[in-house]
């Protein structure tokens, strides 16, 4: 079955304005050429675009991340007229599930009836404790929004627990100075989120501070004892599940998957509010210039376009394993962990040749799920089987 991810980008403006902003803060201006939303034509052209694949609709899963800027400023009503033309037009799919990523400002009941209605997963953008959200993601007259958020995730959880909406979580960026128990503790026990996934910030080895990217290790780590001190272990985060997969999973596919190479059966791409076709969307800033296609969902077709994305994922994939992740203990694992970002952190003049820009914080992580899974009485040589040797090379 081929995996195909969309990151549309159903609005591209925002209510808010973060300062570490990808989208709109990072020089990138290509918005300025989009609609501010996406039409019902442009939707239908996707719709056309995607039933030009070489294989069968049927055995086909479709994910469409609603995307913005912020994707609410669509409204309720053409938001949902959207997703319904997504789903009629691929009523023969294997599957198609939609996701939104939303800062929450704007919803309300009747946005939790199309969420419910079309049974969409809300991830949330927020950054942990008050201090460390009002930091950064500000309104465009420089004003915190902690504060207007937390009344509308309470919303969210409860049309969770009431079985209204098929899951919710939290998105949270990460700075050098987040303290890891404070964020932790903010998400779990004050706003009751049980799903999480910390991002490191969009860098780059041209962009990034050694000094910055140093100070990820502790926060990684305290991270990790937070959640295994927790009594609730219902909570999960993102990157420590894909650790503990790493560290367990077949050997033969863990000497297959290394580094970031992506699997054959999976395409993710961004299309615009305008329907231009891109790349992986944190390629916007790391690598422009490879980043648009140049083909529009209106005119191309989907064997036209993976032709291109083949040959853009080609260039940025490693031309050889860097001598330090040859050598590392960790190879195998952290062929898992990662392989589903792009290229984005081991980028350096434009090439992706590097170790990732976090791999201490990477080898942190990947240490303490080792001893979590010892301590808990997996045998060693069940941990130690994906374990790496540069002899073995």
């Amino acid at each position: 079955m081929r995996h195909i991810e969309i990151i549309l980008k159903v609005a591209e403006r925002c209510n808010l304005n973060c300062k570490y902003c990808y989208f709109f803060n990072k020089g990138n201006k290509d918005f300025e050429n989009h609609p501010p939303l996406i039409s019902a034509e442009t939707v239908q052209s996707l719709v056309k675009f995607l039933r030009t694949l070489p294989q069968k609709i049927s055995e086909t899963a479709f994910q469409l991340d609603m995307h913005g800027g912020e994707p609410l400023l669509l409204g309720p009503k053409r938001f949902a007229e959207i997703v319904s033309i997504i789903k009629t037009g691929l009523h023969d799919a294997k599957q198609v599930r939609f996701t939104v990523q939303t800062n929450a400002v704007l919803i309300n009941e009747a946005w939790l009836e199309v969420f419910s209605r079309h049974q969409i997963s809300v991830g949330i953008s927020i950054d942990g404790s008050k201090a460390q959200h009002d930091a950064n993601r500000i309104d465009h007259r420089g004003r915190g929004t902690f504060d207007s958020m937390v009344p509308k995730i309470a919303a969210v959880k409860q049309a969770f627990s009431e079985g209204r909406i098929p899951s919710f979580g939290s998105l949270c960026v990460v700075s050098p100075e987040s303290n890891a128990s404070t964020t932790y503790m903010c998400l779990t026990k004050e706003l009751g989120f049980s799903r999480m996934q910390f991002l490191f910030p969009d860098e780059t080895h041209d962009s990034a501070s050694p000094t910055d990217t140093a100070r990820f290790v502790k926060f990684v780590g305290d991270l990790f004892e937070c959640w295994e001190r927790d009594e609730n272990k219902k909570n999960r985060i993102n990157i420590i599940d894909l650790t503990l997969q790493g560290i367990l999973q077949k050997k033969e596919k863990a000497s297959k998957d290394r580094l970031i190479a992506s699997t054959s059966d999976t395409v993710v791409f961004t299309v615009s509010s305008g329907g231009d076709i891109g790349h992986d969307d944190t390629l916007r800033n790391a690598a422009p210039e490879i980043f648009n296609s140049g083909m529009n969902v209106k005119s191309a077709t989907f064997p036209e376009f993976l032709a291109w994305h083949s040959m853009v994922s080609s260039i940025c994939a490693p031309r050889s394993i860097p001598s330090s992740c040859a050598r590392c203990t960790w190879l195998n694992v952290c062929g898992h962990v990662t392989r589903d970002e792009t290229p984005l952190h081991r980028m350096k003049n434009g090439n992706a040749d590097q170790p990732s820009i976090y791999c201490e914080a990477l080898k942190a992580m990947y240490l303490k799920s080792a001893a979590y899974l010892a301590k808990r009485g997996v045998p060693l040589h069940e941990i130690s089987k994906n374990l790496h040797s540069s002899d073995s090379l």
